[in-house]
């Protein structure tokens, strides 16, 4: 505004260049240069990850101040397709951040320390096998699993700021358990989950999910000789095959989220909240094909706001341009 009252030219350039200087000098203490998170990447790291297959998760066990994020940045499972249990500035969805508090056993809620990203589970927690949690990569400085010798871990790789361990106890992404345990409130679930459960051979269930009509009977003693095999798995959708012996609750770590839908056999049936944040299903005894499908239905009432939008907008357009004519 003050530049625009002045009427010389000069005058102008001299008072923005003087402007513009000072700001620099103010700013640049805030003004900070780094590498890309790709250019610092550890590639041996990222292809020893890349070459895995198998469905799994790797555990990210530092914090957003560790320089292993610099081998391993928290946005590297986005960019290189390496399924992870934490992220950083994604969408974070509370009953799976809820999950991972339980599971560290925290008393309070973590956001007001982790606000933008997941808190780091506890790699020792008997809940990382559930979360088919793989690899852990710690930070060599505060390395917490350094020296174990339950034989629950493996050391894998060696880098400059981290270790690479391999989970000897993981469990796959999709098992069956032989048994349920029902609460009537989220916060009785919860208080369970954080004293410890068995989540290898039981699922914790709400009992108002399971009001429709619909008896679940369960008739395993185990469920060591039922089969899972993933046939296909992509972001929206995942083929099974399985092969039970007894009738059984199909367990996962895949997040609940409104949106999913289950088809067995070819029929819709229903998508259980199991363990406070993740799908679950009933399958009763024998081989059946399992598909599970992202098929929201805001997006449908999107399209068709959308689409109505557009039609009204027409027709008052070519209501508007018929009458501009006959005038």
């Amino acid at each position: 505004m003050i530049i625009g009252i002045l009427k010389t030219k000069i005058l102008k350039v001299l008072l923005l260049l003087l402007i513009t200087f000072d700001l620099l000098l103010f700013g640049r203490n805030f003004i900070r240069l780094t590498d890309l998170p790709t250019a610092t990447a550890d590639s041996r790291l990222i292809d020893y990850l890349k070459k895995d297959t198998n469905v799994f998760r790797v555990l990210p066990d530092f914090p957003v101040t560790s320089t292993v994020r610099r081998d391993f940045d928290f946005g590297a499972a986005s960019l290189y397709r390496i399924p992870s249990t934490s992220d950083y500035n994604s969408m974070v969805l509370s009953r799976y951040y809820n999950f991972i508090d339980l599971l560290n056993k925290a008393s309070v809620s973590s956001v007001p320390y982790y606000n933008v990203e997941i808190p780091p589970p506890n790699p020792k927690s008997s809940y990382i096998n559930y979360l088919n949690v793989r690899y852990i990569l710690s930070d060599r400085i505060t390395d917490g699993l350094s020296g174990d010798v339950s034989g629950n871990y493996s050391i894998l790789l060696e880098g400059e700021r981290y270790r690479l361990y391999r989970n000897n106890n993981v469990l796959p992404r999709f098992f069956f358990v032989p048994q349920a345990q029902l609460y009537q409130t989220d916060k009785e679930l919860e208080k369970a989950l954080i004293s410890g459960q068995d989540l290898e051979k039981t699922v914790m269930l709400r009992k108002s999910d399971l009001v429709d009509g619909k008896k679940y009977d369960l008739d395993c003693a185990s469920a060591e000789k039922n089969k899972v095999e993933t046939v296909s798995y992509s972001a929206n959708s995942i083929s099974l095959r399985t092969n039970s012996a007894c009738n059984a609750f199909l367990s996962s770590s895949e997040v609940y989220y409104p949106g999913w839908r289950v088809k067995v056999d070819g029929k819709e049936s229903k998508i259980l909240l199991g363990n406070s944040a993740f799908r679950t299903i009933y399958l009763p005894k024998g081989q059946h094909s399992v598909e599970y499908y992202f098929s929201p239905k805001i997006y449908y009432f999107g399209l068709f706001i959308t689409l109505f939008s557009f039609l009204l907008f027409w027709k008052i357009y070519t209501s508007g341009t018929s009458r501009d004519v006959r005038e």
